[in-house]
This record gives C-alpha cells, structure tokens and sequence, in this order.
C-alpha cells in the first residue's frame, strides 16, 4: 500500500507541457536547436579568431540536444554523452555561444534524480577539461586565472542552486506522501466507523427480531391477535 502511495507521488503530472510529456520533449528539442546550435552559429561571425564552425561541430552541438529527451530514462548516459559532445565542441576550440544548454539540463536531471556522485564527478571534470583540456592539447590558450576562479565560482552556484530545487522537490513529495497516507487513514477510519455501525444496527434489528419471534410464538394460539402484531413488526 505505501509502495503505491510512493509510485502515485512520483507519477510525472497530465499537463501535456509538464516535463517527460512528449510535447514539452519537442518543445525542449526546438528550443535548443534554436539556442545552442542557431545563437552559437549567430555568435560565430563576431569570433574570427576561432576556428571556423563546420558540419562537425555543428553536429556534436545538435547530437546533444537530440539526446535530452532520453534524460529520464537514463540520466547518467545522457550527461555523460552531452559532457563529451561538449567537451569536443569547445576543445577543438569552435565559436563561443550558449553551448552549454544541453550539458546544463542533462546535469539538472543528474542532480534533481539524486546521482548526486555523477553530478560531482561531471563538475570536477568539466572545470578540469573546460579549463586545461584544450590549452593541454594545443588547440586553445591558457587560460587567465580569472577565468579559472569565474568558471569555478560559475559551477558551484549551478550545482548549489541545482541541490536547492532538488531538496524543495524531494520535500514537496514526501508532502504529498504524507498527505496521501492521511487521507487514506481517514477514509480506513470512516470505512471501519460505518461498517461499526451497520453492525450495531443490524446486531439490534436481529435481537428485536428473535425478542418479536419469540412473543409471536407464545401467542401464538392463546392471543392471536398480538402474535400477527409480532410478526408484523418482523416484517
């Protein structure tokens, strides 16, 4: 009974644009094609000094949106395959833009699921590899350290922000648990109270009967008017 008190708090809402319903997916989809490769294509023009955005890199920007709405059924996979999407993007050094849409609704799906140890190590890997990687392998320059500690600062906010939303949901759902199984209390209490009193009703109307029955029988021949009251009063 609590397990399916559980399953129903955790059922995804009817709202067609609520999250995991196929029109919010779609909708998700456009709006990161729209942001991440379209606003990146945009921003590429004033960027002479990166590499020249090409179907490839157009590719790893599309391929990690395409794969968000899997999320749900496995988030781990779908932050690991957006990190890696991302992190070749912004290696081989293509234009700037909003490149990070899809790695940030992969982590918030990490996070909000608890996979608080995926979410982490994708943190810890990604100030690593967005920092160093490319300035390791040649593509890119090293660094400022301002942009170390801004990056930095940058993660721990959206990880800590991330923790936030996941706590008030985790609370807002054990509410609704909470709620569930006093209602469900109340409803055994009313159905125990009514079943209670159909027993005392019909416990007395069966002892009035035998008391009736009874007096039916003793008069039966000596009084017979008052024996026919009796067993009117049994009918």
């Amino acid at each position: 009974m609590t397990h399916d008190l559980v399953a129903a708090a955790e059922e995804p809402d009817d709202r067609p644009y609520a999250p995991g319903r196929p029109r919010f997916e779609a909708l998700l989809v456009a709006a990161g094609l729209v942001v991440q490769v379209g606003m990146t294509l945009v921003a590429s023009r004033h960027q002479p000094q990166r590499r020249d955005i090409d179907g490839y890199g157009v590719a790893l920007l599309a391929l990690a949106i395409a794969a968000l709405p899997l999320r749900r059924r496995c988030p781990v996979g779908v932050l690991a395959f957006a990190f890696v999407a991302t992190q070749t993007y912004f290696t081989a050094d293509y234009p700037r833009g909003p490149i990070f849409y899809a790695l940030v609704f992969a982590l918030a799906q990490v996070v909000l699921t608890g996979h608080r140890r995926a979410a982490i190590a994708s943190i810890v890997l990604g100030f690593v590899g967005f920092t160093w990687l490319g300035s390791v392998l040649g593509t890119q320059d090293p660094p400022p350290i301002g942009g170390v500690i801004g990056l930095a600062a940058w993660l721990i906010a959206l990880l800590s922000v991330m923790e936030l939303v996941r706590s008030r949901r985790e609370r807002a759902r054990e509410e609704a648990l909470s709620r569930a199984e006093s209602l469900q209390r109340r409803a055994s209490d009313e159905r125990l109270r009514i079943a209670q009193e159909l027993h005392d009703a019909v416990a007395h109307n069966i002892s009035l009967i035998n008391i009736h029955a009874g007096v039916a029988l003793h008069l039966f021949d000596e009084q017979p008017q008052q024996a026919r009251d009796a067993l009117a009063t049994i009918k």
